[in-house]
């Protein structure tokens, strides 16, 4: 899963994901079943991964009553129209105790001519990088 594999550890029993971007559920789609099948190779605890077309928001919708453990948001925050909603989607399906991780790109603080050329290639950027 690249650099979601961290989450394969064998203490984990259960992933869910939630994927915005159509091109890219394909692709954790692909990920998540080879995660799951060298799990099973090593003879590893069971793990199912179960990835769903959608937001947070659009998750927690559903009256979902499933809390977890954590909850990782990975350069997808970026992409999202709502981001106050969604981080309080997150909050929400956390267990008490529960913990949230994200990593995200920002632009750059200093520097004019930096922040002119990321403004400059950002449209591109968008499109190319799905949000």
């Amino acid at each position: 899963m690249g650099h979601h594999r961290y989450l394969a550890v064998s203490a984990v029993s259960e992933i869910v994901c939630i994927e915005p971007n159509p091109y890219l559920q394909k692709r954790l789609r692909a990920a998540a079943r080879a995660v799951v099948e060298e799990r099973r190779a090593r003879r590893g605890p069971p793990l199912t991964v179960r990835v769903y077309a959608g937001t947070l928001c659009e998750y927690a919708d559903e009256e979902t009553l499933v809390e977890f453990d954590a909850v990782v948001c990975v350069l997808v925050l970026c992409s999202v129209t709502r981001l106050g909603a969604e981080l309080a989607a997150a909050v929400r399906l956390l267990k008490a105790g529960g913990a949230l991780y994200y990593v995200e790109h920002v632009g750059a603080e200093s520097g004019p001519a930096r922040r002119a050329l990321l403004r400059a290639v950002q449209p591109l950027w968008s499109l190319l990088g799905g949000g």
